[in-house]
């Protein structure tokens, strides 16, 4: 059962918390003492101008604590107190898809880091994981009913308190939720790209000190070191991976994926193409078309990313999907000529979205395809090379979301 049948409770956004320039303020990586300040001091308004005086010595506060729960203490205790918020929490994702509260502050309260795990709360951990997959700040009204009086217990929540939860990221890997409460609506929202700020603060500060709570937690590092690996051997293929993975991610979670699924699901579409590391250069950055020796080679590289990702503790079931992601629908596909359900359904969606991908971006030995002429491709193949079910939420996504074209391609 996936997230999206487990959870009635629609996820709730403002569309004034999704403006361009605010998207555009919240991109990039960032790191204590660096970019935050450097982007702040850029936001020209006056919630910046009052509090900035406060904020100039906060980087060499934090470089000096030592730990990450100091840390992120740290954090929630400024962001409280500059923000002017209610209280502050740090939710930590965990491997199997609950959430451990790292970090929390109150106003006007003594410090209390209060944390605990929400392992047994079902509903309330569904609810966190589709914030977590979200793409933007997941707004909660005191008066809507998506979360229960015992979920709104557990977070901490007043009867009539409102709370913003924004999802942290480290590349494309979700890590966890910075969660804000306050009273008014208008004053979150100038608030708001602040919070992100601090949001982005509090999962550099998650990587910094390894808040790994189980062995298997740690190949979140791998992942995102062997996709930088990938990236320094082949740039392009580094940003077409990276185009890949959100978009997988969003159609397994229409298809009903569960949480751990679309997990694997995004790491296999971030590194499907791991295995060209061991594909020579002259094949791989081959200005023409590959001979047929070429092409026999260049096959390999499914096997030999499944093999790499085998090594690594917990990413078994993501080397699975990477080795069958060139399967067809029909048998055609290699390298073993699996069909239809016999192929992995992650597999057969990371195969969709990697050809639209690919088709929609130029090439050295052929020009990109326009989006509609890709589409076309994608609807004569289906039942051959790709699996029409999930041809059909592909194509039912890009035309709900305009914007998803351009994210895809």
């Amino acid at each position: 059962m996936g997230i999206s049948e487990i959870v009635s409770m629609p996820v709730h956004r403002s569309p004034r918390f999704s403006s361009q320039g605010m998207d555009s303020m919240i991109t990039g990586n960032l790191y204590f003492g660096g970019d935050f300040f450097n982007r702040l001091a850029k936001l020209k308004t006056p919630l910046v101008t009052e509090v900035w005086g406060e904020m100039g010595d906060l980087a060499a506060q934090w470089l000096q604590v030592e730990g990450s729960s100091s840390l992120l203490f740290e954090i929630v205790v400024k962001a409280v107190e500059l923000l002017e918020v209610k209280h502050c929490q740090v939710l930590v994702l965990c491997a199997d898809g609950t959430f451990h509260r790292q970090a929390y502050y109150q106003a006007q309260t003594l410090l209390s880091r209060s944390n605990g795990v929400l392992r047994n709360y079902q509903r309330l951990n569904h609810f966190l994981q589709r914030v977590a997959l979200s793409d933007g700040p997941v707004l909660i009204g005191y008066r809507d009913t998506y979360l229960g009086a015992e979920e709104r217990r557990l977070l901490k929540l007043q009867s009539n308190e409102n709370l913003v939860l924004i999802p942290m990221r480290l590349e494309s890997e979700p890590v966890g939720i910075f969660g804000l409460s306050f009273d008014r609506f208008h004053s979150i929202e100038q608030r708001l790209p602040l919070a992100m700020m601090f949001s982005e603060q509090a999962a550099q500060a998650i990587q910094r000190e390894g808040l790994a709570l189980t062995e298997e937690e740690s190949a979140v590092e791998i992942v995102l070191a062997l996709a930088k690996a990938l990236e320094s051997r082949d740039l392009s293929t580094g940003s077409h991976c990276r185009r890949v993975t959100r978009t997988a991610e969003q159609v397994a979670l229409r298809m009903g994926c569960t949480f751990r699924e679309i997990q694997d699901i995004r790491r296999a579409a971030l590194l499907h193409d791991i295995g060209k590391i061991g594909i020579p250069d002259q094949i791989l950055h081959k200005p023409g078309p590959l001979s047929e020796r070429e092409w026999a080679i260049m096959r390999q590289h499914p096997e030999i990313g499944a093999r790499i990702l085998r090594l690594v503790h917990g990413l078994t079931e993501v080397a699975r999907l990477v080795l069958a992601h060139h399967e067809h629908y029909d048998g055609s596909g290699y390298p073993y000529g699996l069909s239809g359900d016999a192929i992995p359904l992650g597999a057969r969606i990371l195969t969709v979205v990697d050809a639209f991908s690919a088709m929609t971006t130029d090439r050295i030995y052929r020009p990109a395809l326009s989006y509609r002429d890709a589409i076309a491709e994608l609807k004569r193949c289906a039942g051959t090379d790709f699996d029409p079910r999930v041809v059909d939420v592909f194509l039912e996504m890009l035309k709900a979301d305009s914007d998803g074209m351009e994210d895809v391609g």
